[in-house]
């Protein structure tokens, strides 16, 4: 296809695939790479001239003149554009972009370090020194926040934030089992309140991932308690993360009376089935991964075998690094997998209490609708969003306000 041509001769010059709109020269590139790019394009059988590139130095511009469709901007989940911020400012490179080979920029066993100690103060994740090592672009390192923020095996409760006084948050994990995604809410709730992170136990090394709603419950409870967290608490799960957190509400109020709240954003309620498998292959290759949907066919294939495709397809999009630690996607397949199989199998039980729903414009009526079955008092605040883009910067103002004025009562 013409696009792939010009993505593929533009990468050859500059070292790195292009955003559709970027100009060629002030990406670094010059009149003889242009050259070069444009003898390439014509011996793929594009009628290219150099002065159709001169006039539109840009992979749109290029498609325009040969009247071919333009492409879309792909969009950054505000994940990853924190952390190809943090990484430009750390590294004192402006011009990175997702795919930049991060070790054509400096002696890279000290790069690497450095990005650990950013990823430890910005996110909160403590990755071991070789693991960062071998996340050589920044879609790399995105990957590596979808698995475990802790190197201590047998914990899951991950600090977000630092705080003085006033109610706890706690937020909990979707499908997938990582607390990446709260880091733009929990950036922008008031300043005195301590705010955690409840991942999946399945993530962190060694350990095996919990296969049951009330297993997930009574752990996270435990991580409270030890916490010290028993009188002031507000509780919000994204998605799927939304049972759980009822659970664990549930269970504190019975056992550690106190002011303990709890609020969904986009809730999936259970109810009906979801092939377990179909799901974490869908969760790994769409949302950590970010190559697309995966595509049935991998049902049919050992699972070693379909993780291995879903790797490749990463490497060739530039995504991963050749040599990416196979173990980390394993556990994200293996967290999913569990994690939809909690949810096939747990039957909600009546909750008296009064819960606030975030729920998105285009996806979320469904789950409300879905939840007033089982719900005594449910408030809802309608968020300009879907599914996936309630959890980015364009919504979390509207969510960290919300739960702000949750956990001082109104």
């Amino acid at each position: 296809m013409t696009k792939d041509v010009l993505l593929s001769a533009w990468a050859d010059e500059l070292g790195a695939e292009p955003a559709p709109d970027d100009n060629f020269f002030e990406a670094g590139g010059n009149s003889l790479m242009a050259a070069k790019l444009v003898a390439k394009a014509r011996r793929a059988g594009l009628t290219l001239s150099l002065a159709d590139f001169l006039a539109a130095p840009s992979v749109n511009g290029l498609l325009a003149r040969l009247g071919e469709p333009l492409l879309r901007p792909k969009t950054l989940t505000s994940v990853q554009a924190a952390v190809l911020e943090a990484v430009r400012e750390s590294l004192a490179e402006p011009g990175l972009t997702m795919r930049t080979d991060l070790r054509t920029c400096g002696r890279w066993e000290e790069l690497a370090e450095r990005l650990r100690g950013m990823l430890r103060d910005r996110f909160a994740f403590d990755v071991p020194g070789e693991v960062v090592a071998r996340a050589t672009t920044v879609s790399a390192l995105c990957v590596l926040l979808r698995g475990s923020a802790n190197s201590d095996a047998g914990r899951c409760l991950v600090r977000l934030r630092e705080g003085t006084d006033g109610a706890a948050f706690y937020f909990v994990h979707p499908l997938a089992g990582s607390v990446a995604r709260f880091s733009s809410i929990s950036q922008r709730l008031p300043a005195r309140h301590r705010v955690y992170g409840l991942q999946a136990i399945g993530l962190t090394p060694g350990a095996e991932p919990d296969t049951s709603i009330e297993q997930m419950a009574r752990r996270y409870v435990a991580e409270v308690v030890e916490n010290g967290d028993l009188e002031r608490t507000v509780f919000a799960g994204y998605s799927f993360g939304a049972t759980v957190a009822l659970e664990v509400v549930r269970i504190l109020r019975a056992e550690y009376p106190g002011r303990h709240r709890v609020a969904f954003i986009d809730g999936e309620p259970c109810g009906g089935f979801t092939d377990p498998r179909w799901a974490a292959f869908y969760t790994l290759s769409r949302n950590a991964l970010g190559i697309g949907e995966p595509g049935k066919d991998l049902l049919d294939l050992p699972l070693a075998e379909a993780l291995d495709v879903l790797r490749e397809r990463a490497v060739e999009a530039g995504i991963l690094p050749v040599g990416f630690p196979s173990d980390r996607i394993e556990r994200i397949f293996a967290t999913a997998c569990a994690t939809q199989t909690a949810h096939n199998g747990f039957q909600p039980r009546f909750f008296d209490g009064d819960v606030h729903l975030f729920a998105s414009t285009e996806d979320g009526q469904a789950g409300i609708d879905a939840w007033r079955k089982s719900l005594a008092d449910v408030r809802v605040t309608w968020i300009e969003a879907n599914h996936v883009s309630i959890m980015e910067d364009c919504s979390a103002d509207a969510i960290a306000a919300g739960l702000s004025a949750l956990a001082q009562g109104d």
